[in-house]
Order: structure tokens, then sequence, then C-alpha cells
């Protein structure tokens, strides 16, 4: 049985349908919990910056943040400078963009501004 296998089994004891669950995009998180199932924490990766700390407190019940260590930090690296100019010249067309963007997925964890900045950044370079 592989890893994905044994993760579906055990997910499959606690039924969840996250997109049942509208996100909240402006907290950058979502803590939910459908009737008779545990509370699950729902976080995106690209805002951990921002919003871990505050998400634990919450989802935890934590009476101090935590303070969250930074590893593997990509601005630090010896490849930055490639990567930045990689960001800064790449171009997906509009329609491409618009075709991701109106996933089902995109839909649940962005807001239509949101994905409008997005479409925006990577389709026309505009920060």
């Amino acid at each position: 049985m592989t890893l994905k296998d044994r993760v579906r089994n055990k997910i499959a004891k606690y039924p969840f349908t996250v997109y049942a669950h509208r996100f909240n995009t402006e907290k950058g998180y979502s803590i939910l919990q459908e009737k008779g199932n545990a509370e699950v924490l729902i976080l995106k990766v690209e805002d951990l910056n921002m919003n871990l700390e505050n998400a634990l407190v919450k989802f935890l019940d934590l009476g101090n943040p935590i303070k969250m260590i930074k590893s593997n930090v990509g601005n630090e690296k010896q490849c930055s400078g490639t990567y930045k100019d990689v960001l800064k010249k790449i171009r997906i067309p509009e329609s491409t963009c618009k075709k991701i963007y109106s996933s089902k997925y995109a839909q649940n964890f962005y807001g239509e501004r949101m994905l409008d900045e997005f479409t925006q950044r990577w389709s026309k370079g505009i920060i």
C-alpha cells in the first residue's frame, strides 16, 4: 500500500468536503467542522508567513502566539536572482489564466479581485 493510499484510507474515516465550505479569503485561513467530525484547519501555503501563527492560536485555542521559524527561504538561496528574473519575464496567455482561475479550486480559495490580479500579473506582468 502506497503512502497516498494510506492517507486516503485515513481521510475516508473522517469524510469532509472542503468545497462545501466557503474559504475565508479575508483571513487567509478557515477552521471548518462538519457535523460529528473533528475540526480541520485549511491554510493557503503561499500565505503561511502572514497567517500561520494566528491560525494556529485560534485552531489550537492557545493563549500565546507560536513563533514561526522560517527555513528554506527562496530569497536567501544562491539561485534567488535567477528565480526573480524568471518571475519578472514569464508570461502566461490571458486565456490560459482564465481557464486556470475558473477552476473549482481557484474559485473556492481566492476572491474574484485576487483572481483578476493574478490574471493581470501572469498575463501582462502587472504586479
